[in-house]
């Protein structure tokens, strides 16, 4: 559905963009043409949410790869007295890496290059 929605969105006009998407694939992380989908989107904030870090890993490097940056990671016990912890990340549009990409790079502020327990609980 994401990446039918992507190609309506390139056909389209210029119109509005999402202004947050929220990534929960299951533990293969995922499907190949939903990466692309979501880069081709360019919305400033996206979360995603992942119970394997493998998979997250390589999603994420797509993702950052593609003109985001990590903004914040949050471990999340929702099944305690197991091995199993949830993982919410925080990435933020910081614009295409080359000239090819088809949407415009928004203003942003740099990205903390830490994250301290500090700088997470004061981050909006």
């Amino acid at each position: 559905m994401l990446a039918s929605l992507a190609v309506a969105a390139a056909d389209a006009p210029a119109g509005p963009r999402p202004d947050l998407i929220v990534l929960d694939p299951p533990r293969v992380g995922l499907h190949p043409k939903v990466a692309p989908a979501v880069l081709a989107l360019a919305a400033p904030r996206i979360v995603y949410v992942s119970c394997n870090p493998d998979s997250a890993a390589r999603d994420l490097a797509q993702l950052l790869a593609g003109g985001y940056a990590l903004e914040r990671v949050r471990p999340v016990d929702l099944f305690p007295h197991t091995p199993h912890i949830e993982t919410v990340i925080s990435l933020r549009w910081i614009g295409a890496p080359d000239a090819a990409t088809p949407h415009e790079a928004a203003p942003h502020e740099a990205a903390p290059h830490e994250a301290t327990p500090d700088a997470i609980e004061a981050a909006p």
